[in-house]
């Protein structure tokens, strides 16, 4: 393709970071909206800042795995949702790449986990449904040892919902 054909704005990139069709500013980095093809195989479509996604976008892994939502500095930061291979998937806040704040993860079993989370734990006020025995949990989630902990009570109230003691 000429060089006047491409219109301006837009070029293609092949080195060393992939393909790249899209906006550049004033120093030639990835610059508003564009895509890009990563010599690992991953996708990328969406808004671009000084170089790094930034902005709304969707980056698709060449493993299955999708995240659809906001970008900040080239992390996921922001609201968005994240599709895993296994089928299972988060919806909600992201912060320096972790899930943080308020979001709900639905297991592939059919569980879900709906409340706070931490740096990428479950952490605070929260709701753990367990499909398969119809049980339903809430309460506070800690971390401990880099594990994620449900709290569990043992009591039941006259309306059969738990409380934690």
């Amino acid at each position: 393709m000429a060089e006047e054909e491409r219109g301006e704005g837009a070029e293609t990139e092949k080195y060393p970071y992939g393909e790249y069709v899209g906006s550049r500013d004033d120093n030639l980095d990835r610059h508003g909206y564009g895509s890009a093809l990563l010599p690992n195989g991953d996708i990328y479509e969406g808004n671009y800042r000084r170089g790094k996604r930034h902005g709304k976008g969707m980056y698709c892994f060449r493993n299955g795995s999708r995240y659809d939502g906001e970008w900040r500095k080239g992390l996921k930061h922001g609201f968005g949702q994240m599709q895993y291979p296994d089928g299972s998937r988060y919806v909600g806040h992201w912060r320096k790449d972790n899930k943080h704040g308020n979001g709900i993860y639905h297991y592939i079993n059919g569980d879900n986990y709906e409340g706070s989370w931490y740096k990428g734990f479950r952490h605070g006020l929260g709701t753990y449904v367990y499909i398969k025995d119809n049980v339903v949990f809430y309460g506070l989630c800690t971390i401990h040892l880099h594990y994620s902990i449900i709290n569990l009570g043992t009591d039941q109230n006259p309306d059969n919902s738990f409380y934690f003691i």
